[in-house]
């Protein structure tokens, strides 16, 4: 087995209890050949001052000289000293202590490949089990893998190992709002030099939590991000003939799905708010379906469940309506003022 060096980069702003046990899951790799890169972001609730308490010679800590953005703080690594491979985590994420381990056993496997994974395991807030990653093919092409993640058979994540030429050829992770399908992206470029290679072993926990970037996210950020991936993937598809059938056929069902998301997230953060919903929203989610099908804009709000939504938020009384119920069901701690 190859002895390789990887560098893993755990970006962070206010990890809390998440970062401690993300990082002590990084030092008891049993693969102990690797550095741990911290891009520090302006952290307010004792992290920085947790992490200068470690006395590890693998951890170089990089503090921000500002309080950035999500997207500015990932964008770091391509100014950092890293190894010849590397990897990402969440700062909310945790690593079983043989994932290096595994990993440099799957390079070995699988030199040719261009990006690699473990199989990962789902958990809460707490670390409880939720449930186990879907069987993912232990070789797959570029034009599998968007087919994964277009038909939902695939989830993204942090975790994935490539080498670090690689990812500063492709730019890095894409500049996408709140980065949300940003690594998706950044996958399929890399994958697209070769193939992607997956160990079966589930080596990577994913952490599902309600303050976690893709639950905590509003309508407007999904859509921009959205919109992003829309032009990404019409870009990409550009000298990859092998791609276009798959785009044509999956694409507008995965864009709808998204489109109808951020529709009832938006009807419902009105109606709560006792306001109507503003109709460029629904303006601007029709455009986007145009531009993933012609002919698809109609389609994003006449479900039934988006009907009776908007139906409720339409009027002033139908509104209270909604609210008092919530109150009178749910408690005041899930609605704001009926005066907002």
């Amino acid at each position: 087995m190859e002895n390789r060096h990887f560098t893993i980069v755990l970006p962070v702003r206010n990890g809390g209890e998440y970062l401690k046990e993300c990082v002590q899951s990084i030092l008891a790799q049993s693969y102990t050949k690797f550095d741990l890169a911290i891009l520090e972001n302006q952290s307010t609730d004792g992290s920085t001052q947790w992490l200068q308490t470690l006395n590890d010679p693998r951890i170089k800590i990089y503090p921000s000289n500002s309080d950035l953005s999500i997207e500015d703080n990932w964008a770091r690594t391509l100014s950092i000293p890293r190894q010849e491979w590397m990897t990402f985590i969440g700062h909310d994420d945790v690593l079983t202590p043989d994932f290096l381990t595994v990993v440099n056993q799957l390079i070995d496997k699988y030199p040719d490949a261009s990006l690699y994974q473990t199989n990962f395991t789902r958990i809460d807030e707490k670390g409880n089990i939720i449930n186990q990653s879907e069987s993912i093919p232990e070789r797959e092409s570029v034009e599998d893998s968007l087919k994964g993640y277009l038909t939902l058979q695939r989830q993204s994540y942090s975790g994935f190992i490539m080498r670090t030429s690689d990812y500063n050829q492709v730019g890095g992770i894409p500049h996408f709002t709140r980065l949300l399908w940003a690594d998706v992206a950044l996958w399929l470029r890399l994958t697209a030099i070769s193939y992607k290679a997956t160990a079966a072993e589930s080596c990577f926990l994913l952490r599902i939590h309600p303050e976690s970037v893709g639950v905590s996210s509003k309508g407007k950020s999904i859509l921009s991000a959205l919109k992003s991936f829309l032009s990404f993937l019409q870009d990409f598809q550009q000298g990859q003939p092998e791609l276009i059938p798959v785009i044509q056929e999956a694409a507008p069902d995965y864009f709808l799905r998204f489109a109808r998301l951020i529709y009832l997230l938006e009807l419902v953060d009105a109606t709560k708010h006792n306001r109507k919903i503003e109709p460029k929203v629904l303006l601007s989610l029709q455009e986007m379906m145009e531009k993933a099908k012609p002919g698809w804009g109609n389609k994003v709000g006449n479900a039934r469940g988006l009907k009776l939504r908007a139906f409720v938020n339409s009027n002033f009384i139908s509104r209270l309506i909604y609210i008092l119920y919530i109150r009178i069901h749910h408690g005041a701690r899930h609605l704001p003022s009926i005066q907002q």
